[in-house]
């Protein structure tokens, strides 16, 4: 389990250790973790789990309080294109742009995820983030494991350019999270 407030692979050396770590350790998975839980797959990894909320995406000492936003109760919801959980609230503005407006995973069938500023909707939310997580892992394992850290690489590079590309479109500001800022600079990359 990776151990720390918030995300705990928020900064470049934290990802450059777990891809040494899972790299130099047979048979090693990661539990309670978010969708970084790929990319240890990816790096080698036997698997790992992902949290439904952020109390079971992190880790906290049995003496420490868990980490939640109880001021906004929208769903926290995986949008997998650009690498990031959003509240439900913060989807709302994106309304009519293509990134938003239809969601191909098994559980949205082409609907908007704007729907998801609903709190009624936190276990579809849930489940659209576990379909989506899920289609990314079922692509990782279909593909000769020496190529999934590059394909695990090119989706964050993917990711930030579809987040510079909303940027664009809505001129609003749309920094990449710090775990994908992590994965990039491991990748080569450098985003400020």
């Amino acid at each position: 389990m990776l151990g720390k407030d918030q995300d705990p692979l928020n900064n470049a050396r934290a990802v450059e250790g777990l891809v040494q770590l899972v790299q130099s350790v047979d048979q090693i998975a990661v539990l309670r973790c978010d969708h970084g839980a790929l990319g240890a797959y990816a790096f080698g990894a036997s698997g790992g789990s992902i949290g439904m909320n952020t109390s079971t995406r992190h880790f906290t000492a049995p003496d420490e309080p868990g980490w939640a936003d109880h001021s906004d109760p929208t769903p926290r919801v995986f949008l997998p294109f650009i690498m990031a959980w959003w509240k439900g609230s913060r989807l709302p503005y994106y309304e009519g742009d293509p990134l938003f407006d239809s969601c191909l995973c098994s559980v949205c069938d082409g609907a908007s995820l704007i729907r998801f500023q609903d709190e009624r909707l936190k276990p579809e939310a849930d489940a659209h983030s576990v379909a989506c997580w899920s289609a990314m892992a079922q692509e990782l394992a279909k593909s000769d494991p020496s190529h999934r850290p590059e394909q695990w690489l090119d989706l964050c590079r993917k990711a930030y350019a579809r987040l510079d590309d909303l940027e664009d479109r809505h001129e609003l500001l749309q920094p990449p999270s710090k775990q994908l800022k992590a994965w990039l600079r491991l990748a080569g990359m450098a985003p400020v």
